[in-house]
């Protein structure tokens, strides 16, 4: 078979289904691609991963959080460690 006779082919054969698909869907026969879709269950499932994905932000953001007071104290506590160093010295040069 040649490329002109597959085109031909294929182009045939996609026409032939496409005016079949709408009669059997009219009679109620459907066919396995083309499914009725349920809008109700699909809202329900986008309200779950919607919650389950604000769940995991606060996760996260509470991580976020402990990691910003983690460093903050980290800080202070190097910064009193020098201040009492450098308050040691100058009492020691008096």
């Amino acid at each position: 078979m040649c490329s002109r006779d597959v085109c031909s082919f294929v182009t045939n054969h996609c026409s032939e289904d496409k005016e079949k698909l709408p009669q059997r869907i009219q009679v109620d026969l459907g066919h396995s691609k083309c499914k009725v879709v349920q809008y109700e269950q699909l809202q329900d499932m986008l309200e779950a991963k919607r919650l389950s994905s604000q769940l995991s932000q606060q996760k996260v953001q509470k991580v976020l959080d402990a990691a910003q007071v983690n460093k903050e104290r980290s800080v202070l506590r190097l910064h009193r460690q020098v201040w009492f160093q450098e308050h040691h010295k100058l009492n020691i040069a008096r």
